[in-house]
Order: C-alpha cells, then sequence, then structure tokens
C-alpha cells in the first residue's frame, strides 16, 4: 500500500476525505479485502487514541453488516 493510499484512509477516517475521493475509495473498499482491513485498523486506532470503549459484540455486529455490504453493488 502506497503513502498516498495511507493518506486518503487516514483523511476518510477523520472525515476529512473530499467526496469525489471517497467515493472512488468506497469503490475501491467494496472489491479489496486488505484495503477494508486497513480500514478497520486505522478506525480501531482511532478509537483506542480517543479511549473509547468497545461494547461486547460490537465485532460480531461490524462483521454481519460487512457482510451484508459485500452483498451489494457498489455505488
Amino acid at each position: 500500500m502506497n503513502d498516498a493510499l495511507k493518506m486518503q484512509i487516514s483523511a476518510f477516517v477523520d472525515g476529512e476525505l473530499p467526496a469525489a475521493e471517497t467515493d472512488l475509495l468506497m469503490r475501491q473498499l467494496s472489491r479489496d479485502e486488505d484495503l477494508k482491513r486497513q480500514v478497520a485498523a486505522y478506525l480501531e486506532i482511532g478509537r483506542l487514541m480517543r479511549g473509547e470503549r468497545q461494547l461486547p459484540g460490537s465485532d460480531m455486529l461490524r462483521e454481519r453488516a460487512a457482510a451484508a455490504l459485500a452483498d451489494e453493488p457498489a455505488l
């Protein structure tokens, strides 16, 4: 993964990625499991840095939501 993509993911996670780039990243996420894992890792890092607790069962819910979304056509 190149540095530009890492910066894009970071901006996306922070809610600072422009809409056009967000659309492109979302299309990439729909096809790339490694990219999904990277985004999940960035989200987890942010959660830990903010001191947020993880709710019991949230991993299972996140996996179920991801599985359901995987069956949906990309926008």
